[in-house]
């Protein structure tokens, strides 16, 4: 599905959810809500790996964690009717559906903060924030960023995620939970512009 009609098949549904398109933005295949803080929540079209047609993806991605891409690690791929719908693309009936499903922000950093997996250090990473966001910055987040620090970094990326929860941790041990948060959102700020996602906090 071309990025025009994917935009006026989504704008069409968008009709039927209270407050139709007004709290809804576009970023590519990205639709999204623009009345959140610190995540980028709503429907994604994503190419098929085999490039035979498209997947539909109810987005939850924290925009907390600095990235340059859409990252679906929190995200659900939508099960299809068939294997006609990926290839022609999701249907105005599975687009409404999946609008239907996007979370709301809170429910966003709960799924977020409960996804830590001891073996992905970027989920425990985004575990970590969402915990502090959510107000448990003390022993749970804390508990989260020991972990991610105690990763041996063997690539760049991983000292990058590394060196932040350090920095965090820090901040929340030093009783600077305020300016955690205001790091926090300043990183929400970047990834938002690199994604062209519009939120209330970044406008």
């Amino acid at each position: 599905m071309k990025s025009g009609e994917w935009k006026k098949t989504v704008r069409a549904a968008l009709r039927d959810l209270p407050g139709g398109a007004d709290l809804w933005g576009f970023s590519r295949s990205l639709c999204y809500r623009t009345d959140r803080t610190w995540t980028a929540t709503g429907v994604l079209a994503e190419a098929s790996g085999v490039g035979l047609g498209e997947y539909l993806w109810v987005v939850r991605m924290p925009l907390f964690v600095p990235a340059d891409v859409i990252d679906l690690s929190f995200s659900t791929r939508l099960d299809t009717v068939d294997d006609e719908e990926i290839r022609r693309g999701p249907s105005a009936d599975s687009i409404r559906a999946a609008l239907r499903a996007v979370p709301s922000e809170s429910e966003a950093l709960e799924h977020i903060a409960d996804a830590a997996d001891a073996r992905n250090v970027r989920s425990l990473e985004a575990a970590a924030y969402a915990t502090v966001i959510l107000g448990r910055g003390d022993g749970t987040a804390v508990g989260l960023l020991d972990q991610v620090c105690d990763t041996v970094p063997e690539y760049p990326w991983v000292e990058e995620v590394v060196d932040r929860a350090d920095g965090i941790r820090s901040l929340l041990t030093g009783g600077a939970a305020t300016t955690a948060l205001e790091r926090l959102l300043s990183w929400t700020h970047k990834t938002a512009t690199a994604l062209r996602v519009t939120l209330p906090n970044h406008r």
